[in-house]
């Protein structure tokens, strides 16, 4: 089915430093290590630097979710442009982020591949585990990544699925969370990696399915309108006309149905 993704929020990170990640409080970071302070971890782990987003320490994930006012759907996305990476750091959108522990959700993880010009891709989801421990592993591939490509993970319905550049690459069913906070994640293992961590322009919001284009294929002398099949230009097509009478369309519904709210001889 066609998804049309509606963007609602954004963030160029066209702006002065940041250390830690702010843009005046849109943004916060959340803790890995169990035991050092609460899960939530106010804008503590990211910063912005030279128009890109790194980590500020060392052998961290930071987890930053979008704390704006926009009324997200259920059904949602996350995604960034991939600045800079090694094989040492890996990236990560965000959808569903539970805001009862800032810790569980959904998220894709790329660790790229330098040498091939490939990321090993991981879906995963986090049941309150912390960012760098995954409780479940959803789905996992290899596909050509490059610098500069746009990486989208979405959830809707019960359906995860991730995307380069607008193209699925991967997909999976889970049913544990059915809304959530959107966001990214960044991590390097090493001080002399971090600015080899980058990301830029990330951007989230709403996907619903495309509109549909209704071909008529036969109107009968009833009345009756059969639908046959949906595209999305919104142009009608009337295959074929018998004795046809003059009808006003009043409602097109999602189902397809069409209801007729007045119906003359021609």
């Amino acid at each position: 089915m066609p998804l049309v993704f509606t963007q609602l929020a954004s963030d160029n990170f066209q702006r002065p430093d940041e250390s830690p990640l702010s843009n005046g409080g849109l943004w916060s970071s959340t803790d890995d290590v169990a035991g050092d302070g609460p899960p939530f971890k106010k804008n503590g782990l990211a910063q912005l630097r030279s128009g890109a987003v790194t980590n500020l320490e060392d052998g961290r994930f930071s987890q930053s979710l979008w704390l704006g006012p926009e009324n997200f759907t259920n059904d949602q996305y996350s995604e960034f442009t991939y600045l800079a990476a090694d094989q040492v750091t890996y990236h990560g959108p965000i959808v569903r982020a539970q805001t009862v522990d800032y810790q569980s959700g959904y998220k894709a993880i790329v660790e790229p591949f330098a040498q091939t010009g490939t990321a090993l891709v991981f879906i995963d989801r986090q049941d309150n585990s912390g960012p760098a421990n995954p409780s479940a592993r959803l789905a996992t591939g290899e596909f050509p990544c490059q610098l500069g490509d746009v990486l989208r993970i979405a959830a809707v319905g019960n359906v995860i699925s991730f995307y380069i550049n607008g193209v699925q690459k991967l997909t999976v069913v889970d049913n544990t969370y059915a809304s959530g906070k959107i966001g990214f994640g960044t991590f390097h293992y090493f001080l002399g990696t971090r600015n080899n961590n980058a990301i830029s322009s990330w951007a989230g919001g709403m996907v619903s399915p495309a509109l549909s284009e209704v071909d008529f294929r036969e109107i009968e002398s009833s009345g009756e309108v059969q639908l046959q099949s949906v595209e999305s230009s919104g142009e009608v097509q009337l295959q074929s006309v018998s004795l046809c009478p003059k009808a006003t369309f009043g409602e097109l519904t999602s189902s397809g149905e069409v209801q007729i709210t007045s119906l003359d001889s021609v």
